[in-house]
């Protein structure tokens, strides 16, 4: 589904070329809604939540360099990763003491 998006991301870049990395922000937050019921990690609500309001803020009220939206995005999915990883390795180190 997420390939299709990109059509609409297109499209907002051929309005205004800085709307392309605000716009594939807020698509990709949408993608992730998803995972929250697919594994049941309610910390990728938080990681919605970000990307949406970032691309909506960068798009709309902010006047920052094209690859902005970019760069927030890689270091938002670098923290949630991080996070990610600890919270499996202790449902794992919880499941191995039971």
């Amino acid at each position: 589904m997420l390939p299709l998006s990109l059509l609409l991301v297109g499209a907002a870049a051929l309005y205004r070329i800085e709307c392309f990395y605000p716009a594939f922000m807020i698509v990709l937050g949408a993608h992730y809604l998803l995972f929250v019921t697919l594994y049941g990690m309610r910390m990728f609500y938080a990681l919605v939540g970000i990307l949406i309001a970032a691309g909506v803020a960068l798009a709309l009220y902010l006047q920052m360099p094209f690859s902005t939206g970019a760069w927030f995005t890689a270091a938002v999915f670098a923290a949630f990763a991080v996070m990610g990883r600890i919270q499996v390795s202790r449902e794992l180190s919880k499941l191995e003491r039971d």
